[in-house]
């Protein structure tokens, strides 16, 4: 989407959206081509996806949904620590 956002010459002209961390979205949302980018935090993903299976293993109930959270990162916040904590 921000290739072709910048090919049409619509950069800064659009409000779009991005949903990862790579680094060509980074910098899509450095240049200004998107908005911002939803990232989610892979280790939190991770840690508490082991933690809910070592829970169900162990027999505890849990909860049916787990929010991991997601970092909207933008140009005002992506040199950030919670940004950079979740880009990669």
């Amino acid at each position: 989407m921000g290739r072709a956002i910048e090919q049409a010459g619509k950069a800064g002209q659009l409000t779009a959206l991005g949903f990862d961390g790579n680094e060509d979205l980074q910098q899509f949302v450095r240049d200004g081509v998107l908005t911002a980018t939803a990232v989610q935090g892979s280790f939190a993903m991770g840690e508490m996806g082991v933690q809910t299976v070592m829970d169900i293993l162990a027999g505890e109930t849990v909860e049916p949904f787990i929010n991991t959270g997601v970092v909207m990162v933008d140009k005002a916040n992506i040199e950030s620590d919670e940004a950079r904590n979740v880009l990669y």
